[in-house]
């Protein structure tokens, strides 16, 4: 659930001494949903600040399932990945 999710972002930051939880968003959807649970961050852990950094348009289209899938069906996922990535090291 949603708030299972806060609560376990949040003992893991501060388990770490962390005051900043980075968040990336693909969609208007994500959008919504985190700035919502950073609402709720704020809320319950005014200390720690929860940033959410926007993926540029030309890249939203991909997501970890949809390069999991191709990687079933043997497919290369180098061009979906970061330069230098070694796919291998996460298989």
């Amino acid at each position: 659930s949603a708030a299972s999710d806060v609560y376990k972002r949040q003992d893991f930051a501060r388990a770490w001494g962390a005051k900043v939880i980075v968040r990336g968003v693909r969609t208007g959807y994500d959008i919504e949903y985190e700035q919502n649970m950073a609402a709720i961050n704020k809320q319950l852990y005014p200390d720690i600040t929860t940033v959410i950094l926007c993926t540029p348009a030309e890249l939203s289209h991909i997501s970890s399932s949809v390069v999991r899938e191709l990687l079933s069906f043997g497919r290369n996922v180098d061009e979906f990945m970061p330069e230098g990535t070694d796919i291998n090291k996460y298989l």
